[in-house]
């Protein structure tokens, strides 16, 4: 028997979840589209950029920034720069 793509995919997350938990996701994202970052710290970033963003506006140096989050210069501005 040959899967469709998705049915592999759902079998895979069966597989790793266990069916309990499954079944729970199923039962809650049933008819939806998830979709999975491909960084698994994705939203972490996201959170961090908020922060980047909020402190710059509060005054932060750059360099405070740098130091803070461990980023170089050009990372910095580029997250700033998603601000506008």
């Amino acid at each position: 028997m040959v899967l469709s793509k998705n049915r592999k995919q759902l079998t895979t997350l069966k597989n790793l979840l266990g069916e309990n938990i499954y079944n729970d996701v199923i039962h809650v994202f049933a008819g939806e589209r998830v979709v999975f970052p491909k960084c698994p710290d994705h939203l972490e970033k996201e959170g961090r950029n908020k922060r980047i963003r909020q402190e710059a506006g509060q005054g932060a140096s750059i360099q405070d920034l740098m130091q803070k989050y461990d980023l170089s210069k050009s990372q910095i501005y580029k997250i700033l720069e998603q601000a506008l």
